[in-house]
């Protein structure tokens, strides 16, 4: 299937608001005060999803996350997602500012749930039951199910980037160069490649 069939899902505003808000609301069932494992993985993937609707790093990148390393907090309201260029497949540095609903959820994260996972001293931002840094292939599985399970919508890891992507070009059509910033594409090229059907798409649908 097409990037554009897969995407159609959420050429309504009504799912773009559900795919949002309705993360959000997940913690509304949880009990902070009474805080299990869990719960400790809902919020856990409820903080992934959030992450990735700002910044749709690769998979890799995401599971790699330090608490210390990549995320800066500048102040209350102000926190960034930085990956040096070294740890970037084409070599060049990402910084992703945070919305406030995303850094409350990290903030929860941290202070509730995340301390019922760790089995020893670590940096890593999403980890297991166990306690260890959990890899791309583990968030692959877990992110999918958590949104089909939430949700109701099927969204897989890698497609957090086109939909980034689709999301934008359908507010602002052919604006490719800003696309390929935002997804650290080697050049407009490569973006124009990639999604110059989603472009099409809108387009037929404004004539």
């Amino acid at each position: 299937m097409s990037k554009a069939r897969r995407l159609s899902q959420f050429a309504d505003d009504a799912w773009q608001r559900m795919l949002c808000i309705e993360t959000a609301n997940v913690m509304e069932d949880l009990r902070p005060e009474k805080p299990t494992l869990g719960e400790a993985i809902v919020v856990q993937s409820a903080l992934a999803v959030s992450i990735l609707l700002a910044a749709p790093v690769r998979a890799k990148n995401l599971a790699s996350i330090d608490v210390t390393k990549h995320i800066h907090r500048v102040s209350e309201a102000n926190c960034y997602l930085i990956f040096p260029d070294h740890e970037v497949k084409n070599k060049v540095d990402l910084e992703y500012p945070l919305p406030l609903a995303t850094i409350d959820l990290l903030d929860l994260y941290m202070k509730v749930y995340r301390p019922l996972l760790l089995a020893e001293e670590t940096n890593a931002l999403f980890i297991s039951r166990s306690g260890r840094q959990k890899t791309a292939a583990e968030l692959g599985a877990q992110i999918p199910r958590f949104i089909k399970d939430y949700l109701g919508i099927d969204l897989n890891l890698h497609l957090f980037r086109h939909l980034a992507a689709f999301l934008f070009l359908k507010k602002h059509p052919g604006e490719f160069e800003t696309v390929s910033k935002l997804l650290n594409h080697k050049s407009s090229r490569t973006t124009m490649k990639f999604y110059v059907e989603l472009n099409n798409v809108e387009a037929f649908k404004r004539f």
